[in-house]
C-alpha cells in the first residue's frame, strides 16, 4: 500500500483525497492504479487517493471517471472545480 500510495501522489506538487459515491469495484473499472490508490469506506463509497501537479488536472481527473464526489481534501480543488463546472455549463450552453 505504501510502495502504492508513493507512485500515485507523493511525487506531485498537490496530493488529493476525494470521496466518491460509488463502490470501489465500479471505480477501480474506470481508474488505473499509476493514477491513484482505492481505499474501500463501505459498500458503496470509496477514497481516492491520488496526486498532481495541477490542480486542474486533478480536477479533470476525479471528474471524468463519472461518479458523484466530494473533496476531502486539498481545499483548494473546489474553486478550480467550480470554475470547470461553469466552463462546461458554458460550453454546453452554447453548442
Amino acid at each position: 500500500m505504501r510502495v502504492s500510495q508513493s507512485i500515485s501522489s507523493a511525487p506531485y506538487g498537490y496530493q488529493a483525497r476525494i470521496l466518491i459515491r460509488a463502490p470501489l469495484e465500479a471505480v477501480a473499472q474506470r481508474s488505473s492504479p499509476a493514477a491513484g490508490r482505492l481505499e474501500a469506506v463501505d459498500e458503496a463509497t470509496c477514497i481516492l487517493h491520488t496526486g498532481s501537479n495541477s490542480l486542474d488536472e486533478l480536477a479533470l481527473h476525479v471528474a471524468v471517471k463519472g461518479f458523484d464526489f466530494q473533496v476531502l481534501h486539498p481545499p483548494d480543488l473546489i474553486p478550480v472545480l467550480r470554475a470547470l463546472s461553469g466552463r462546461l455549463r458554458d460550453a454546453a450552453a452554447g453548442s
